[in-house]
């Protein structure tokens, strides 16, 4: 969780979750990042951020890209947003 102390989180993370592995258990927990981040000409406002003991980083897309549809142009290293799926 030591990423957990390095982001401006607006409060404190509470666990949202559990998930398990072949060999463990544990818990998903989630805050709401103080600020805004910017994807393309997207903006989130405080969106939130989830986190896992056994990742090494913080998950934002999945719950604030949930109501777009994502397309990948690897070959231009592009990517494109669009509201609605």
């Amino acid at each position: 969780e030591s990423i957990v102390d390095r982001l401006p989180l607006a409060e404190p993370p509470r666990v949202v979750g559990k998930a398990r592995t072949v060999s463990n258990t544990f818990e998903i927990k989630a805050a709401p990042l103080k600020g805004s981040v910017h994807v393309g000409a997207e903006v989130f406002k405080d969106p939130m951020v989830e986190f896992a003991p056994i990742f090494s980083t913080a998950n934002v897309g999945s719950r604030i890209l949930r109501d777009y549809a994502l397309t990948f142009d690897p070959a231009n290293r592009r990517m494109r947003l669009k509201r609605g799926g």
